[in-house]
């Protein structure tokens, strides 16, 4: 059992430092489109699951936030992670310091 579980930890280490590059990609999406109109304190007080976190970026394309596909999907994923319906309020970006 410890084998698996050692393994799966691993796993995850390797998935958090693959997504690194990622989650500072994002927070800088959020800070550059995001922030533009409004604070990025509205956009991390949310706690959304990955469906609706997709359905409010796109609705925020549409009204003008210029994100491309890829960076679009880049900040889904983030935010789906980082502000899920049962994130701590008080959750920091994952490269906060």
């Amino acid at each position: 059992m410890g084998v698996v579980a050692g393994s799966i930890g691993t796993i995850a280490l390797r998935a958090a430092a693959q997504d690194a590059p990622h989650d500072q990609e994002a927070v800088q999406l959020m800070a550059n489109r995001c922030g533009i109109c409004h604070s990025t304190d509205l956009v991390t007080q949310q706690r959304l699951d990955r469906s609706r976190w997709m359905a409010t970026v796109d609705k925020m394309v549409r009204w003008g936030a210029g994100l491309s596909p890829e960076e679009r999907d880049i900040l889904v994923k983030y935010l789906a992670v980082q502000y899920r319906p049962d994130a701590p309020v008080d959750a920091k970006p994952s490269n906060a310091k």
